[in-house]
């Protein structure tokens, strides 16, 4: 009775937020179902994971060896790393090439493949007569391998970080603290279960952190659309926003005339990205429509406000695209719909000027 009882104390929760969490995606057929594979295919191996937990702390507690404990301890050790890895495509978003999921899967490998080893010998991990796991330092490898999947998120986190996509590099972050305790606490305290909680815990997180970002941004450039915009603008205290800038790329219609809409797709896309390469920190990209941008200067003062534009300027000038650019500085006007008609009538002259250019 007492095993069943730690059992539903561990576990309950954990398995509670996995089966709900497997509902939710299961009926949630307007989120990206690439997305939704990838998470299944952790939430089936955190699963195995929780089996095989509770398998090695049954035999644990039994006062003679039981033949299963050694395959009970190996398929926790292959499972833990293979839960990190799944973490690794979930925070890719499944979206890898075939060589990087190659490159993934290596270290699990080589972790199997080391774990595979006990049932050839006992210089990994051994049990004794009395029932009680020891540890070589060769089965530390385990865990050294777990830091490539750790190394791995951190410099995933850093990069959605420098693409203006802090607050899901702070969430990243969170989650591999999360993982660290959580290890720590499997390996010094000699806990259970802890990995197991924390990782559905934070997939949970995740899945509805990218659930939210689904319907907050234009799904072909990643650039918050209308809607947050203008939620955005309800937010932020008229204070700290600087300036505003209408973007409208050139000639998309005649792109998607002569080489059809993928080009011009290709083309919505390049654009979104040179413009948030040169944004500063605290201002965000908005895709309005078609091939309408705005970007609200927000913490900057306006000379780097123009600054910005200028930069975007000239990374256009050495790209196959143009766009015309229009900022209003926030003082220009009273209120919102002053600045916009500001900025959209500097846009539409500065589309004229180009227009007139290129004859």
């Amino acid at each position: 009775m007492g095993f069943l009882a730690q059992l539903i104390q561990v576990d309950f929760v954990a398995l509670m937020v996995l089966g709900y969490l497997l509902i939710f995606m299961h009926t949630n057929d307007a989120f990206d179902h690439n997305i939704n594979k990838v998470f299944r295919r952790s939430l089936v191996v955190q699963m195995l994971l929780t089996v095989s937990d509770n398998i090695e702390f049954y035999c644990s507690s039994l006062s003679k060896v039981c033949p299963v404990y050694k395959y009970a301890v190996m398929s926790g050790y292959i499972l833990r790393i293979t839960v990190l890895m799944t973490s690794v495509f979930i925070f890719l978003r499944g979206n890898v090439t075939k060589k990087q999921r190659i490159l993934l899967y290596i270290p699990s490998i080589a972790n199997a493949l080391l774990v595979l080893c006990i049932l050839f010998t006992d210089k990994i991990v051994w049990i004794d007569s009395a029932n009680v796991l020891h540890r070589y330092p060769v089965s530390y490898i385990s865990d050294v391998i777990g830091f490539i999947y750790f190394f791995c998120v951190v410099g995933i986190a850093r990069k959605r970080s420098k693409l203006g996509h802090r607050d899901e590099a702070l969430l990243m972050y969170i989650a591999l603290g999360a993982v660290c305790v959580a290890v720590l606490a499997e390996n010094v305290l000699r806990t259970r279960g802890v990995l197991v909680a924390a990782v559905m815990l934070m997939l949970t997180f995740y899945y509805l952190y990218l659930h939210t970002e689904h319907f907050k941004r234009d799904n072909l450039t990643g650039a918050f659309n209308r809607m947050t915009f203008f939620n955005n603008l309800g937010k932020y205290h008229e204070s700290e926003i600087t300036a505003f800038c209408e973007f409208d790329l050139n000639n998309l219609k005649q792109i998607n005339d002569v080489d059809g809409h993928a080009a011009g797709d290709a083309a919505i896309v390049t654009a979104a990205r040179i413009i948030e390469k040169y944004l500063p920190k605290h201002c965000y990209l908005y895709r309005f429509g078609g091939d309408e941008f705005a970007v609200l200067y927000r913490r900057v003062t306006p000379e780097t406000a123009q600054a910005s534009v200028e930069d975007i300027r000239k990374a256009f000038a050495a790209s196959p695209y143009s766009c015309a650019a229009g900022l209003a500085v926030w003082s220009e006007g009273t209120n919102f719909t002053e600045v916009y008609n500001i900025a959209d009538e500097r846009m539409y002259a500065d589309k004229r000027i180009q227009k007139s250019k290129n004859g």
